[in-house]
């Protein structure tokens, strides 16, 4: 999945592709628990690297009203 960074600096939207093995924000106020002691390297399919500073559990909200839970494993 691609998507361009719009103008809106405040944007929450999150893209979610449910076939990938990470999803990444840099928003760590949209965390409900957050493990600062991991340190992961993720290599996108291009061979760039970037590194994941923490790893958590994220609360969405969904459009039909509902929310669920983004669990991170370790």
């Amino acid at each position: 999945m691609a998507t361009i960074k719009g103008d809106e600096e405040n944007n929450d939207e999150w893209y979610l592709d449910i076939g990938c093995s990470n999803h990444m924000t840099c928003k760590n106020s949209w965390f409900y628990e957050l493990d600062d002691s991991v340190n992961r390297k993720i290599r996108f399919a291009d061979n760039s690297i970037v590194c994941a500073k923490c790893i958590g559990n994220v609360m969405i909200h969904i459009k039909d009203g509902n929310k669920s839970c983004i669990s991170a494993s370790h």
